[in-house]
């Protein structure tokens, strides 16, 4: 097999042409060539790409800011006139240009063919008759579809099932024809699951770049399905040392399978991605998403035998150089990762900076569309005087120019449509086209599922208008972001909630959490409407960004939709009901699942916890590096006497037991009101299903960081209902936790044996 010292030298003082050599795997191919020692061209048109990814590289015509053997030529494949020249130049084409994506090639069916098949049998064009020496064409593993039979070798049957796969079909038949009809040197290489930095979230290999970005933020890892599903991952530097060999090995005319030839399962690349990073963090399993390919792998024997190709990198060691490479990316360019979509503190959505400035003088101008009677009467309903606000009442002009024309002349700051039809459909586009924020209602489910995925620039914001449409919104995650609860302009308290979102453009979305504080609620329908009241005033008080998760244990009565109700008040809160087993560990853990932050508090909904102290409950496991935090109601005396006599005896009992039985000395394991780092659960994850959740998360966080602490509270008096607690349901629990924690404090392991 050729040495790597081998190849690089077949490379010197050549000249190579790169079509897309600004992208992901074009710029690692660009500057390993140049490394080697040959003279580069890139040709992109920066659709996709970026200079970034060619730092210090000339753009063509300019001087060069430091020695580089990279020119960089700003064009596309499909209408560069310099196209022609720029092949006939060189000495190897790697043609990389492509528009990547099966859900984008769907979309947009027209820029893929012109781009992926007229691109390409443009470059073999140019390349017929001239002296180039090997064209390198790169495919894809999309073109087989779901595979009948594993590793998948080049003969493999071929289903595309998008247009992208089949434009890249396409351009490999157009490659080998042109090879057998024009003498064209070209080798066509089918890459698998790429990944690597710079990163990119594709169809493909997305799924890495998405770990990565939630471990950095200290989220849960979503995984959909059980996680046994397989792919190829293959790292990028492995590709370019195949593509360097292609073009000076192998047999033109010919296709080869470039992966690693193992199998890797979801779950397998969540552990790599734990251990790379060094990160530990909860794994969310989701229902599978329909039409997904199950299994996928390789066989590379003929790119072995042919080119000398053989990867490098496992799925351990490829990850970790590229969160080597993030790491060091975002330390030399620390402005960069401030904006990056993995950075901790994105805390404020996106929006755009020109509304977020006008908004905040008085008489912001609100375009309101009327489309029909009902919206006229709906306009009533609204006191845009109370919010520095001035509404300009149109009906629709007809077409999406004069849409255009009319926001030229208005200059709004933002623009409101009370309900859907064609007419709002136009003023969006409009508004998207002029930089104008859009703001919709959406009254019914099907409104909602017509919502574009994609964000639009500024993104568009909806109001959700109905019940049904709050709670299926809450499983997208643009809930809360560009998705806000805020019913419908005819109830009351509406009207005001939307001009305070367009007043306030959005800032007070909590779209990446600093904390979840879970509420588990079982027959609590008199005292949810309370709780939420005085989380939402200390939240507005404090800076630490919270989100509330109202989490309905199968209550009998009410709760649920009083649970509902409170998510009109703000999109911090969100509600769920939970299927049985009822239990108040089991609404937790329902609740930890759906949190979207790295840190925990819980308090109970029944209005007995003193809330306001959460804030510095979080900032003692956020800054001060305790696992737990305990709101303690025994440590003062004026507390310890609010709590009913029958209570204070058996936490009595069960503190003194767990001191001496697991050697932790605390005056309050059984308040369930506490603050914690999810991370405690990173090796043995919560099990209890009732009231004995609170010593489990108690020991576990103590096993976990030996740093557990309280903060002194007041137990506040219920303003509805009965307790729950039941000394005699709780005390089996309370016992076995004590077992397993004693256990542990003895192996060093957590019994998980249960019966």
């Amino acid at each position: 097999m050729m040495s790597s010292h081998d190849l690089n030298s077949r490379f010197t003082g050549v000249r190579c042409l790169v079509t897309g050599g600004a992208g992901f795997i074009g710029s690692n191919l660009s500057r390993a060539l140049a490394a080697a020692g040959a003279k580069v061209t890139v040709l992109d048109d920066l659709s996709t790409g970026s200079l970034d990814n060619l730092a210090d590289v000339p753009q063509a015509g300019m001087p060069a800011p430091h020695q580089s053997n990279i020119r960089f030529v700003r064009g596309g494949v499909a209408d560069s006139p310099q196209l022609r020249e720029l092949v006939r130049d060189s000495d190897y084409v790697f043609h990389m240009a492509a528009q990547v994506g099966n859900v984008k090639s769907i979309e947009f069916p027209v820029s893929d063919a012109q781009s992926n098949i007229l691109g390409t049998v443009r470059v073999l064009d140019a390349a017929r008759g001239s002296s180039v020496k090997r064209i390198v064409y790169s495919s894809s593993s999309a073109i087989f579809g779901e595979a009948e039979r594993l590793p998948i070798d080049e003969s493999h049957p071929q289903r595309p099932a998008s247009f992208y796969a089949l434009s890249k079909q396409t351009g490999e038949k157009y490659a080998l024809l042109a090879a057998s009809l024009w003498n064209v040197p070209a080798v066509c290489l089918r890459y698998f699951n790429v990944y690597g930095f710079p990163s990119e979230e594709s169809d493909y290999s997305g799924v890495i770049s998405i770990f990565f970005r939630r471990l950095g933020e200290n989220q849960p890892l979503i995984i959909y399905g059980d996680g046994e599903q397989s792919r190829d991952f293959v790292y990028v530097l492995d590709v370019v040392n195949a593509l360097m060999r292609a073009a000076t090995a192998g047999t033109p005319g010919e296709v080869y399978n470039i992966g690693t030839g193992k199998a890797s399962t979801i779950n397998d690349v969540a552990a790599a991605a734990m251990y790379a990073t060094g990160k530990t963090t909860t794994i969310e399993k989701r229902d599978s998403r329909a039409g997904e390919v199950r299994d996928s792998v390789a066989d590379i024997s003929k790119a072995q035998r042919d080119l000398g190709y053989q990867p490098q990198y496992d799925l351990r060691s490829g990850l970790r150089e590229y969160w080597t490479r993030m790491e060091e990316s975002r330390r030399r360019h620390p402005e960069s990762a401030k904006h990056d979509e993995g950075s901790q503190n994105a805390q404020t959505p996106a929006i755009s900076r020109s509304f977020a400035v006008s908004a905040a003088q008085d008489d912001v101008k609100i375009l309101v569309l009327i489309q029909h009677g009902d919206d006229r009467e709906l306009l009533t309903r609204f006191r845009f005087e109370a919010f520095n606000s001035q509404p300009v009442m149109v009906d629709s002009p007809g077409d999406y120019g004069a849409f255009r024309e009319l926001l030229r002349e208005q200059k709004p700051a933002a623009c409101l449509s009370l309900s859907s039809g064609t007419a709002a459909g136009l003023l969006a586009l409009a508004c998207e086209s002029e930089r104008v924020p859009m703001f919709s209602v959406i009254a019914s489910a099907a409104e909602l599922d017509a919502i574009p995925i994609a964000d639009a620039d500024p993104p568009r914001t909806f109001f959700l208008g109905a019940r049904d449409v709050v709670v299926r919104a809450l499983s997208d995650a643009r809930y809360g972001r560009t998705l806000l609860p805020t019913g419908h302009p005819r109830d009351e308290g509406a009207a005001d909630r939307m001009l305070q979102a367009i007043r306030s453009a959005g800032q007070h979305v909590d779209d990446r959490p600093q904390l979840s504080v879970v509420v588990p609620a079982y027959k609590e329908s008199g005292n949810l409407d309370l709780v939420c009241d005085r989380l939402l005033g200390v939240f507005d008080r404090d800076d630490v960004s919270a989100e509330i998760l109202l989490i309905d244990d199968s209550s009998p009565d009410d709760t649920y939709e009083v649970a509902v109700r409170q998510m009109w008040k703000s999109p911090r809160i969100r509600a769920f009901t939970k299927p049985t087993p009822r239990g108040m560990g089991n609404a937790i853990q329902y609740g930890i699942d759906r949190a979207r932050a790295p840190i925990v508090g819980i308090t109970m909904g029944d209005g007995s916890d003193q809330v306001e102290r959460l804030p510095e409950m979080y900032r003692k496991v956020a800054n001060e590096g305790y696992g737990l935090v305990i709101g303690s109601r025994y440590r003062a005396k004026e507390n310890y006497e609010a709590v009913p006599r029958l209570y204070r005896f058996w936490s009595r009992c069960f503190r003194l037991t767990a001191w001496a039985v697991v050697g932790v000395r605390l005056s309050d394991y059984t308040n369930a009101f506490r603050v914690f780092d999810r991370r405690i659960f990173a090796r043995y994850g919560p099990e209890s299903g009732g009231f004995e959740i609170s010593p489990e998360i108690t020991f576990k966080a103590w096993f976990a960081t030996k740093r557990v602490g309280e903060l002194d509270v007041r137990h506040l008096k219920r303003t509805s209902g009965q307790s729950k607690f039941s000394f005699l349901r709780a005390g089996p629990g309370y016992g076995k936790i004590l077992f397993k924690a004693f256990v542990n404090r003895l192996t060093g392991r957590w019994f998980t044996l249960d019966w």
